[in-house]
């Protein structure tokens, strides 16, 4: 009767400190994704962004954002000024009468597009009454002033435009930064030496 030998082929398994220079970097450019191949490491910037839009006056926020090495790539946010005061001033629109704050109503509005960046965005703005509005705030009782209420919106609408642009850029840029952070060499490294890996001689994981 006639044997047949089977020989199965046997992977050498290699550690991480066991790899080579050159198998090392093989493995970390196979993996550069590892830390961000979930869809909750951009958390931390989108919930710190949040509350300092909150801070500034703004409620009901969601941001959205792609990137990052795409045309059209940014971020964008929208929501709902609950606190006129505060946000007038984030804005660097200051003296507003408070007769004048609690007519306020503004939101930061998605248009119509398919991005995320600065320009998809943009401010609603009116003030809740066609009256006119007479202070004497900030002249002194003796000098009555009537606000000029189309003027006034104007001015906060420019203002509160550019508001809404640096602020989307600053919320992108974190982005961006955490992300650089995440797929830099030494954090794949750490995470692949954390996860306590078996790799074959050319560094794929095993």
């Amino acid at each position: 009767m006639r044997h047949i030998k089977l020989f199965e082929e046997v992977t050498k398994a290699y550690s991480w400190d066991d790899l080579s220079a050159e198998a090392k970097e093989k493995a970390i450019e196979r993996n550069r994704d590892i830390n961000i191949d979930n869809t909750h490491w951009h958390e931390d910037v989108i919930n710190d962004a949040t509350e300092k839009l909150y801070d500034d006056g703004v409620e009901y926020v969601e941001i959205l954002y792609s990137g990052f090495n795409s045309q059209g790539d940014g971020a964008s946010f929208t929501g709902r000024v609950r606190d006129p005061k505060i946000w007038l001033k984030v804005i660097g629109m200051e003296n507003i009468p408070e007769e004048v704050e609690d007519l306020i109503w503004a939101q930061i509005s998605r248009k119509p597009s398919r991005y995320y960046h600065e320009n998809s965005v943009g401010l609603n703005f009116q003030f809740e009454t066609d009256d006119p509005i007479v202070t004497c705030y900030p002249f002194g009782p003796e000098i009555p002033m009537e606000y000029n209420l189309d003027q006034l919106q104007r001015e906060i609408e420019e203002k509160g435009e550019k508001w809404i642009k640096s602020t989307c850029r600053k919320i992108y840029s974190d982005l961006e930064k955490e992300y650089d952070s995440l797929t830099s060499d030494d954090a794949v490294e750490d995470a692949l030496i954390a996860n306590d890996y078996e790799y074959n001689e050319d560094g794929n994981i095993i």
